[in-house]
């Protein structure tokens, strides 16, 4: 069931004037798929040695550099979340008596207008 003459999942689709030039099957049915192993480039991958870096050796020292230096990051990582753990505790001690001391005003008050009410 097509409509206009056109691939039905196309023409529900799209509202291009020639939607099948953009379907797969079309393009397939353009330029098919060939399997030519002639025409296969052929790569082949030599190793440069045992040691393939480039470069001078790393300094004797820099493996210990980097060992100190991820200490100090993972440290100074760990300091700061106490850090903010100190200050959540210093708000959390700061916050609950003032919600409280907020909830006791607001009942008092409803207390009061109760007791006016009557």
């Amino acid at each position: 069931m097509t409509c206009g003459g056109l691939h039905p999942t196309a023409s529900r689709l799209s509202l291009e004037s020639d939607p099948l030039s953009r379907d797969l099957w079309a393009m397939e049915r353009q330029h098919p798929i060939t399997e030519d192993r002639e025409t296969a480039w052929q790569v082949e991958i030599v190793s440069s040695g045992p040691n393939s870096r480039s470069g001078p050796a790393a300094p004797a020292g820099s493996s210990l550099m980097r060992t100190v230096v991820s200490i100090a990051i993972v440290s100074g990582a760990i300091g700061l979340m106490a850090m903010m753990l100190a200050f959540a505790a210093t708000i959390a001690l700061i916050a609950v008596p003032v919600a409280v001391g907020a909830g006791l005003v607001a009942w008092l008050g409803m207390k009061w207008r109760a007791a006016r009410g009557r």
